[in-house]
């Protein structure tokens, strides 16, 4: 957890686990180079947009938004105010974010 009490996210690096069974082990072995640069290019590039994003995210949350109209009845105008992280916009770039950044999975509702 961050010091105001937002989630840590981790961008996680695609290893393989140890073995315990040696004959688990593909004969592909350009395969398995392949699938490692792969993954560990993906973690690089996810890295480098990850502050930018982050930095998007964050403008979201805390940016309150007004909404005006007009009241029928009286006519006079009346503002709504939304706080950022109460927006769908927000949820779903903290979703797309969790997703494709971090890995994180949500049930969706």
């Amino acid at each position: 957890m961050r010091a105001d009490g937002r989630q840590f996210n981790v961008i996680p690096p695609r290893y393989t686990t140890p073995l315990d069974d040696p004959s688990l082990i593909s004969p592909d072995l350009i395969g398995i180079l392949a699938e490692y640069y792969d993954s560990a290019m993906n973690v690089k590039y996810k890295s480098e947009i990850k502050d930018t994003v982050e930095a998007f995210i964050d403008m979201l949350e805390y940016r309150d938004y007004i909404k005006q109209k007009v009241d029928r009845n009286t006519g006079k105008i009346v503002k709504n105010k939304t706080a950022g992280k109460d927006t769908t916009t927000y949820k779903a770039a903290r979703k797309a974010a969790d997703m494709f950044l971090y890995g994180i999975k949500q049930d969706t509702v």
